[in-house]
C-alpha cells in the first residue's frame, strides 16, 4: 500500500523494490499474489520499466475475472498496461487491449463521470495517442483534449506531464504550434514545482526537442536563421531562459563551462544576436522555446 499510494512519484524506483518485497512475502506464504503482481506491474509502468511491466500486466489482465477485483483496479491496471504497450510499440496487443478494456471504461465513466478521472485518465491517454498514432489526427486532438481534462481532475503529476505532451504533439501535428508550445509549457512548469516520475519528465524533454527541431526547420527554410540549430544548442537554448550561470546549465548537462560558453556563442551567431536576453527574445519570435 505505501509503494502504490503513499510515495511521491519521483520515487518511482524506491516503490518499486518496495512492492517486489511485498511479493516475495506474499510468494512465502503461497497462494497465488494476484494483487501484489498486478501492484508491481503498475509501479514499474510509473518507473518506466515497461518490458517487465507488460510481461506481469498480461497476466494480470488474464487473471481479471477470478481475481475479483473492483472496475477501479481493473481499469488502473489497463491504464498501466495499456502504457508499456504504447511505449514497447506492440500495437497489435494493445489494440486488443483497448477493445476489450474499452467497454469498461464507457461504463464508468457514463456512471461516475468526472468522479472517474483518476482510475480512466491514463487509459483515455493511451486510447488518444494510439489514434494520433493512427494518423486519425482530428479525432486524436479531440480525445487528448479530453485526456488532458481527465488527467488534470486526477491530480495526478505524472499523467497530467504525459497528457500535455501527447497534446502537443498532436497541436502541432495540425499547425498550431503556438498551442503546443502553450502546452509544453504548462508541462514544464509542473515539472518546475511537482515530483514527477523520470519518464514523464524525459518524455516531457523528447518532446521539447521535437517542437524545437520542427520551429528551427522551420525558421532555417525562411532565412531566419543562419544556420540550423543543433539538439545540444536547443537544450541550452531552452536553459538560457531561467537565471542558471553559464556554470550551472553545464553541470545540469554535463559540459564544461567553457563548452557552454563555445554554444552561446554559436547560437549568438546563427540567431543573429549579441547577447543572452536577445537570444531568448529571437528564440521565442521564432517558435524555439
Amino acid at each position: 500500500m505505501r509503494a502504490v499510494i503513499g510515495m511521491s512519484e519521483s520515487a518511482s524506483a524506491h516503490a518499486v523494490d518496495l512492492t517486489r518485497q511485498a511479493l516475495a512475502l506474499e510468494a512465502a506464504g503461497g497462494g497465488e499474489h494476484l494483487t501484489a503482481r498486478m501492484a508491481l506491474g503498475n509501479v514499474l509502468t510509473r518507473d518506466g520499466q515497461f518490458a517487465e511491466a507488460a510481461e506481469i500486466l498480461a497476466g494480470s489482465w488474464r487473471a481479471r475475472e477470478r481475481a475479483g477485483w473492483s472496475s477501479s483496479a481493473i481499469l488502473l491496471m489497463a491504464g498501466s498496461f495499456a502504457l508499456s504497450l504504447l511505449e514497447l510499440g506492440r500495437t497489435a496487443q494493445l489494440d486488443d487491449l483497448l477493445r476489450e478494456a474499452g467497454p469498461l471504461a464507457d461504463d464508468v465513466e457514463r456512471g461516475w463521470r468526472d468522479a472517474a478521472a483518476p482510475v480512466v485518465a491514463l487509459l483515455r491517454l493511451v486510447q488518444a495517442r494510439r489514434r494520433y498514432l493512427d494518423g486519425a489526427i482530428a479525432e486524436a486532438r479531440t480525445l487528448h483534449v479530453r485526456a488532458t481534462t481527465l488527467a488534470e481532475a486526477a491530480a495526478r503529476p505524472r499523467l497530467l506531464v504525459l497528457a500535455l505532451v501527447f497534446l502537443a504533439d498532436v497541436e502541432l501535428a495540425v499547425g498550431d504550434r503556438a498551442a503546443a508550445r502553450s502546452a509544453l509549457g504548462r508541462a514544464r512548469e509542473i515539472v518546475a514545482d511537482e515530483p514527477v516520475a523520470a519518464f514523464a519528465t524525459h518524455s516531457l524533454e523528447q518532446a521539447e526537442q521535437r517542437i524545437g527541431r520542427a520551429a528551427a526547420r522551420s525558421a532555417n527554410r525562411a532565412g531566419a536563421l543562419v544556420e540550423e540549430l543543433t539538439d545540444r544548442e536547443l537544450s541550452i537554448l531552452r536553459a538560457l531562459r531561467g537565471t542558471a550561470t553559464q556554470r550551472e546549465i553545464g553541470a545540469a548537462l554535463f559540459l564544461s563551462v567553457n563548452t557552454v560558453k563555445a554554444y552561446n556563442k554559436s547560437l549568438y551567431r546563427k540567431l543573429g544576436v549579441a547577447s543572452r536576453q536577445d537570444a531568448v527574445v529571437a528564440a521565442r519570435r521564432l517558435g524555439l522555446i
